[in-house]
Parts: structure tokens; C-alpha cells; sequence
């Protein structure tokens, strides 16, 4: 539907990563730049290293090639910096500018957003509500982590109940420790709704139920040790720094008890 916008004259930039990429090409008519990790493409990346700080890839454009290093981690943001850079290139800005540009964007909000507040071990805020985004930050985060994923997911409105089960496997799936609590729905809704999370775990007996969102976010930062990470889908950036901040003690008075008929989580 975006193609169908495109002014004669106007530029369209690709993923060659996507597969619909071959379906649009056949639609453009006009000038058009593709980009891509995995794929061939005439703007394209090779990852150099990656950490929980951030990670370092060649761009390539054409016979030229710059090293960049941003603070954001995962290959959608790779492909997000190729996309830009391309817009860039197209506007006639040189490659060492559009490197700069890159560079200096320190994060995203909302988007793998890292909180960093001296404590030994990672954590990242994301806004993903679908089980798509919720598997893609974890995956992100296991290819630079080195020790447990420790997630924190609210079971949030706008989501039909088949919704929030896939929600649960994809959780399940890729954190080693889940946290689970409520989003922010009315009282009557929120224990249906985080069961309904719970159904789409294999062992739900394994999963922590913490109800109050504030919690539950403090109970995934108490079991973080160093080499973890701790990604919370919320937006509870300031709550998470002043509780780091605060020593990881006095903010929340005890560990809040898992809902769950289980043991409590190692």
C-alpha cells in the first residue's frame, strides 16, 4: 500500500532480507535501492562483533566501506541503520556524514533501550506487545548475551487469547527465567488474561506470577547476577533506574511470592 504513494520520480529503499522484497520490485517502476545482511543487495552490512553494549558492522556502499559502531544491539537495527543510510546516500550526503549520523544516536526509546546504572549485569526496556516482537528482542539479546535471559512480560490489552498463549511460548522459548504479571487492564480482566499467558507455556509450573507490575519488574532485577540480562516490555524506564540506583534494596520491602503452585524460581 506504501508503493502505491510513490511519486514517479520518488525512491523506494528495500530490505532484500524481507521476502516480499522480489514481490515489490515487480510493482516499482521508478528508482529503487535495495539494502540487506543476509541478502545480496547494493547497501549491505557485515558484523564485526557484538556485546549487551552495543555492536560493530562494516557498511558497505558500493566501493565504499566505514566501520560503525552504535550502542544499539540486534540485526533489525543493523538493517534499520542500512535503510537510513541509504535515504542518506540517495540525498547525496557523503558516507563518512551518514556514518557520523549513525553513531550518534545513542538509542531508541522503547526500542532494546538499555538502562545502565553501574550494576553487573544488562538491562533493556522494549515497547513489543506481539509475540513476534517479544521473540525477536530475545533473540536479539541471545546472540550478545552470555548469561541467563530474565524477562519480564505483561499480558496487555489489544491481544486476542491465542495472542497471549503464543505470547507464553515465545517467552518460554527464549528467556531462561519468566516473569509474568499484568498489563494494564481493568481488575477483572487481569487474571484471566495472565492465565491465558500461562497456557501457552509447556511448564507453567516454572514461571513466576508477580500481579503488581512494579513487583514483578523488582523481583526480575533482584535475580540478575552478572553476565544476565533483564528485559522488562513496558515502559517503566525510571522505575527501573531508580530502583538500580537505589542499591537494589529499600524500594520494594521483600520478594513479592510467585502466584504460581510451584517452587520459586532458582
Amino acid at each position: 500500500m506504501l508503493l502505491e504513494h510513490l511519486a514517479p520520480e520518488g525512491l523506494a529503499v528495500l530490505s532484500a532480507d524481507d521476502p516480499f522484497c522480489d514481490q515489490c520490485l515487480g510493482q516499482i517502476d521508478g528508482p529503487v535501492l535495495t539494502v540487506g545482511i543476509r541478502s545480496p543487495a547494493e547497501i549491505t552490512a557485515r558484523l564485526l562483533e557484538q556485546s549487551p553494549g552495543g555492536q560493530t558492522f562494516l557498511l558497505v556502499a558500493g566501493n565504499e566501506v566505514m566501520p560503525v559502531t552504535t550502542r544499539m544491539i540486534g540485526n533489525h537495527h543493523v538493517t534499520n541503520c542500512l535503510l537510513a543510510a541509504a535515504v542518506g546516500l540517495a540525498y547525496g550526503i557523503d558516507l563518512p556524514t551518514v556514518v557520523r549520523g549513525l553513531e550518534a544516536v545513542d538509542y531508541v526509546p522503547g526500542r532494546l533501550e538499555p538502562i545502565a546504572c553501574g550494576q553487573p549485569f544488562s538491562v533493556f526496556v522494549d515497547h513489543a506487545r506481539s509475540p513476534e516482537g517479544l521473540a525477536a528482542c530475545l533473540a536479539a539479546l541471545r546472540e550478545v548475551v552470555t548469561g541467563r535471559l530474565i524477562c519480564v512480560v505483561g499480558a496487555e490489552a489489544d491481544l486476542e487469547a491465542s495472542d497471549w498463549r503464543r505470547l507464553g511460548r515465545a517467552l518460554e522459548d527464549g528467556a531462561e527465567l519468566a516473569v509474568v504479571t499484568s498489563g494494564r487492564r481493568r481488575a477483572a480482566d487481569r487474571r484471566t488474561a495472565i492465565d491465558e499467558v500461562l497456557r501457552g507455556f509447556r511448564r507453567p509450573e516454572q514461571v513466576a506470577v508477580v500481579p503488581r507490575r512494579r513487583e514483578a519488574i523488582a523481583l526480575a532485577l533482584d535475580r540478575a547476577a552478572p553476565g544476565d540480562a533483564v528485559l522488562v516490555l513496558g515502559d517503566e524506564v525510571e522505575l527501573i533506574r531508580s530502583y538500580l540506583y537505589g542499591g537494589r534494596a529499600g524500594v520494594i520491602p521483600q520478594y513479592p511470592t510467585p502466584m504460581c503452585e510451584s517452587s520459586p524460581l532458582p
